[in-house]
């Protein structure tokens, strides 16, 4: 801490001190003091007297006789390598001397962390108690271009940091912090570094997604991207278990998209949208990448034809994600080809048409209107021939695959003149006790049914389909039972062993499966083919000791079968299951930062952990820090503020954090040699 010297009360005999103001680091790095002049009333001043302060004790660098002059630059003294502090005396004709309070130089220190924030951060100018008297405030300026300073923001004395957001894309940048007082002004030492805006823009947001009936191609609509740099659009699908990008939309102003590629008529299509801007960074280069926004589906129209009550029910997924709400579902009727009619409106997500015909083609399509009436959102089109069901004896689930931990999806193959209105879906532990779980309607080829009532980290399940005649009769037509791969994985050292139960019952049968390995949030990566006989496989994952994103590695299986007499080669996915190896921490206990390449840096090596929040501290024997780091490529070269130390013994500790979450800390000595 900085020592007041002297004192500040004066009688006939004495003069008080100079109210010192203002301190400025001139761009030779000079520094220049200003004070108020004395009242001198009986005439006894006799010279300011100008001292530097270190630590607890001052040096004389001036004395000035002549009362009118109220500043001092002091040469030489480098102000923008750091902070220097000065009291003011005056002293009296009888040779007594009162000091100013401590004023002390800005020393501004600019941090580029690399992520598109510049972060400020300086030192008070006066202690222990003055504070400006024209001013509470801080202005912080920014030079950009070189020679042209820009006030870009203010802060309040006593918050001594600032972050500024970096909107060029790739060139040096430099701040600089005043601050105003009665008279005269305060500047900082000049600080910067080369930044780059690696800020991506604001998640667009989507206005609908839209199927065409036509085509049952899916269209999305969003609003124009922001700020202005906004250079294209990325157009993401969920496409199986992850979001995936399809396309690249480039202009501010388009904001429409049709996926030619898009099934809306067989299933609900999500679709998101990023963003990105001018600014490219990085090896290879690639342009700053906004978060996908909200996400929207698509509506999927799904009918269930009673050729027995002459009835035809419509159920489609509500359009949910509208932050005005909905207003009404609109439903629309095409007679064997005619122009679509409304027929009715309603506020749930199903309707019932009475008294159809028979031997017509009827189609229906939904509109959804949202609350605010500014969006609307087409389904799907959706067909049906009202004729009596024909039953076929071809009942197949052609897949039973792991989704995610609480979704299986069942893929049924029927004839297409099969006419049956679904299937009732049962489900088993135990491949023999079967419990109904739900219905797949009949309004896809192949019939596609989701199980979201599962766990599929606890075992492998069983499913059948009971074909359900059209006037809601079960029938005794009974798919083959499909029973899921159930993945186990044991950790041991380095090696993680897989094991799987055999995906059943294909009519191709099982021709091999696939094994995959995810590492963080990447996606799975293909590392083995094993012959269908082969339910077993280990992974050495030596060579991802210092390599894992976070410590966890994770698996699935991927059956593959043989062409059956559908012509269908389906695949099946096991669950995912993750194992995390034991954390791995080594440090040395000495090192020799001597330049001759050998052991020149003190750097931990570890493994198996998450290194989002690594940081190296290293304190000296009096447990002051002498280097601080949150990179792990980095390590510690002996010194402290460019000066190396001298042999001795230092402290370390290593905060990280394990695969879960948990924190890890490790401390030891390591010792300087050279």
């Amino acid at each position: 801490m900085l020592l007041l010297l002297g004192v500040t009360s004066f009688s006939f005999s004495s003069l008080p001190a100079p109210k010192v103001n203002c301190i400025s680091v001139l761009p030779n790095g000079n520094i220049q003091i200003t004070w108020d002049k004395v009242n001198d009333p009986t005439g006894i001043f006799n010279s300011y007297k100008v001292n530097i302060v270190s630590g607890s004790t001052s040096t004389q660098l001036q004395t000035i006789s002549n009362i009118n002059q109220l500043s001092y630059v002091h040469n030489a003294i480098n102000g923008n390598l750091a902070s220097f502090s000065y009291i003011v005396g005056t002293t009296c004709s009888a040779s007594v001397t009162n000091f100013s309070d401590t004023i002390s130089s800005i020393k501004l220190t600019v941090n580029n962390p690399n992520n598109g924030l510049a972060i400020l951060n300086w030192n008070k100018i006066f202690a222990p108690t003055n504070k400006p008297t024209a001013s509470n405030w801080y202005k912080i300026y920014q030079e950009y271009p070189a020679g042209v300073w820009t006030l870009i923001d203010s802060t309040i004395y006593g918050t001594e940091r600032y972050v500024d957001t970096i909107t060029i894309c790739n060139d040096s940048v430099n701040y600089r912090v005043t601050n105003v007082n009665t008279n005269c002004i305060s500047i900082s030492s000049v600080d910067g570094s080369n930044f780059k805006d690696v800020l991506p823009p604001n998640p667009p947001t989507i206005k609908s997604v839209s199927i065409d009936t036509s085509t049952n191609q899916a269209t999305i609509y969003w609003n124009k991207g922001y700020p202005l740099d906004t250079e294209a659009y990325i157009i993401l699908q969920f496409i199986g278990a992850s979001w995936q990008p399809i396309d690249t939309v480039y202009g501010i102003n388009n904001t429409t998209y049709t996926n030619l590629l898009s099934q809306g008529g067989a299933s609900s299509e999500c679709y998101g949208i990023a963003a990105f801007d001018s600014c490219w960074y990085g090896i290879p280069l690639s342009p700053n990448t906004s978060a996908m926004g909200m996400s929207h589906c698509s509506i999927l129209l799904q009918k269930t034809y009673d050729a027995c009550n002459k009835t035809v029910d419509l159920n489609w997924n509500a359009y949910t994600i509208w932050n005005s709400g909905i207003n009404k579902y609109e439903i629309f009727e095409e007679v064997n080809g005619a122009l679509p009619i409304s027929i009715g409106i309603t506020n749930s997500t199903s309707f019932q048409i009475d008294n159809v015909s028979p031997n017509s083609n009827y189609c229906y399509t939904i509109r959804a209107i949202s609350g605010d009436f500014n969006d609307t959102s087409l389904s799907n089109k959706n067909c049906v021939i009202t004729i009596y069901p024909f039953i076929s004896d071809t009942n197949y689930i052609q897949t039973a695959t792991v989704i995610n931990d609480d979704r299986i999806d069942l893929r049924i193959f029927t004839p297409p003149y099969n006419t049956i209105s679904g299937y009732n879906i049962e489900r088993s532990e135990n491949g023999s006790s079967f419990v109904k779980i739900g219905f797949a309607p009949n309004t896809s080829s192949p019939i596609l049914y989701s199980d979201n009532s599962v766990n599929t980290t606890l075992n492998s399940f069983s499913y059948r389909a009971i074909a359900i005649d059209s006037c809601n009769n079960i029938t005794s037509k009974v798919s083959n039972i499909a029973e899921t791969i159930f993945l186990h994985v044991n950790a041991t050292g380095y090696n993680n062993t897989l094991n799987w139960n055999t995906y059943s019952i294909w009519e191709g049968g099982v021709i091999n499966y696939d094994i995959y390995r995810k590492l963080g949030n990447n996606p799975g990566v293909l590392i083995a083919t094993v012959a269908s006989i082969e339910l077993q496989y280990s992974d050495n994952i030596s060579n991802f000791y210092s390599l894992s994103d976070d410590g966890k590695f994770c698996y699935y299986i991927e059956a593959n079968e043989n062409l059956n007499i559908y012509g269908i080669n389906e695949r099946s996915n096991s669950n995912i299951k993750c194992v995390t190896p034991e954390h791995l921490i080594f440090a040395p206990n000495a090192f020799t930062p001597n330049n001759d390449g050998l052991n020149d840096t003190f750097k931990p090596t570890i493994g198996f952990a998450n290194y989002n929040t690594y940081t190296l501290q290293i304190f000296n024997r009096f447990g002051h820090e002498v280097f601080k780091t949150n990179d792990i490529n980095e390590g510690w070269d002996g010194k402290n503020k460019e000066v190396l130390q001298q042999n001795n013994m230092f402290i370390y500790q290593i905060l990280i954090d394990n695969a879960e979450g948990k924190p890890i800390i490790k401390s030891g000595t390591v010792v300087i040699i050279k």
